[in-house]
């Protein structure tokens, strides 16, 4: 099957799956909308056939618009949802993962500036029900929050390090047939720090559509060097991942190098800060904190959608760290293990030859990364602020 035909069968596939589940949660009369976004919507997806079935390799992301309700009342069924959407469509079709956010059209048409809502307004589709798109208001990108540009690049990060445990520690290996996971997500990365740029900067183009970015990359002053920096980056990362050149644990480390270079030059130019690599609290990484009540408010959002799941004694952390630290709080126990990755490398390389000298084990490293990603990704659900 080729991939524009598997592109078709399998958003029409989802479709189906994700309204039959919305309207058993939600009723049929309150699901207004279905916007697909994301790198599906971009036509940047890629293919692959596994086990003889079409295999995508990106996730499916969705925005489900709905009637002006009592959302709280429903968030308990929103962490089942995205998983019972992906189980059924992974019995037909092969792939990544499905990412979905229940929105009410109120709190979407009012929401303040965000990434998202530049991604919905340059590049979402309606697939089902009403055109919410062209209700959506204009932002200039430099209306764009940098808290929201820092939580956007984070998030890479998170899928950057997820990838190298699969790869790495977790010893998932490649088949001959499949390009490096923790490649492409650098890649992936890349492409997201370009669009912070961007955005910060306030060129008035798409962000996510790289061709207009490439032609327009001097359309401004401030931050120029940084950004041809990450063109640059991305072209020779982009010519490596799709190479035949053999993997080691060298080139790994080298590649990881480069990335945490382009993510702290990227974060210093949208703080201004020089020092914010080394800011020990979340006020000086993010600038600002987000106000008590608010905190209150954004932890009430997470308990209702875990509760009841094995995860009681990581949600009541992440409920106390939102209250006590703010929601971006995690983020600065993510960032020194990113930063560690290219020690971990070598340990790894030590500990294969039997060398127990150097460094911590990396089991203890991943031990360190399951316990802050698990506090992580309780607490992002909630720091986009689209409730």
């Amino acid at each position: 099957m080729g991939p524009d035909v598997s592109k078709t069968v399998i958003i029409d596939e989802c479709k189906r799956i994700a309204l039959r589940h919305l309207w058993k949660s939600f009723g049929r009369e309150t699901v207004l909308s279905l916007v697909l976004h994301g790198s599906v919507a971009r036509n940047e997806e890629s293919y692959a056939s596994r086990k003889g079935k079409p295999a995508l390799e990106n996730d499916i992301d969705l925005v489900a618009v709905i009637k002006n309700i009592d959302i709280v009342r429903y968030m308990r069924s929103f962490g089942t949802l995205e998983n019972r959407i992906r189980d059924d469509l992974r019995r037909k079709f092969e792939l990544s993962n499905i990412s979905l956010l229940v929105i009410t059209e109120k709190r979407l048409l009012h929401a303040r500036p965000s990434v998202l809502c530049q991604e919905l307004k340059f590049n979402g589709k309606v697939i089902f029900g009403k055109d919410v798109i062209n209700l959506l208001p204009n932002y200039r990108n430099d209306q764009i929050p940098v808290r929201d540009l820092m939580r956007y690049i984070f998030t890479s990060v998170v899928r950057l390090l997820e990838s190298f445990v699969r790869s790495e520690v977790k010893r998932e290996r490649l088949r001959d047939d499949e390009s490096d996971p923790v490649l492409k997500h650098m890649e992936k990365m890349i492409r997201i720090l370009i669009r912070a740029i961007v955005m910060k900067e306030g060129i008035s183009i798409n962000p996510f559509n790289l061709s207009e970015v490439r032609s327009r990359s001097k359309d401004h002053v401030e931050n120029s060097d940084i950004l041809e920096y990450l063109l640059k980056s991305y072209e020779d990362l982009t010519k490596i991942k799709n190479s035949s050149c053999q993997y080691s644990r060298i080139k790994m480390k080298k590649y990881w190098v480069n990335i945490i270079d382009l993510f702290n030059s990227t974060m210093i130019a949208l703080t201004g800060n020089k020092d914010v690599c080394i800011a020990p609290s979340e006020k000086q990484f993010f600038g600002d904190t987000v106000k008590l009540g608010r905190r209150v408010q954004l932890a009430s959002y997470v308990s209702p959608r875990f509760l009841g799941k094995s995860m009681i004694i990581n949600l009541g952390k992440a409920v106390m760290r939102i209250i006590l630290f703010g929601p971006d709080h995690a983020s600065l126990a993510i960032y020194p293990l990113f930063l560690s990755v290219p020690s971990v490398l070598t340990d790894m390389d030590a500990e294969d030859r039997g060398d127990h000298r150097h460094g911590y084990s990396s089991k203890l490293w991943l031990k360190s990364l399951e316990k802050d990603l698990n506090i992580w990704n309780l607490t992002s659900c909630v720091v986009a602020d689209y409730f």
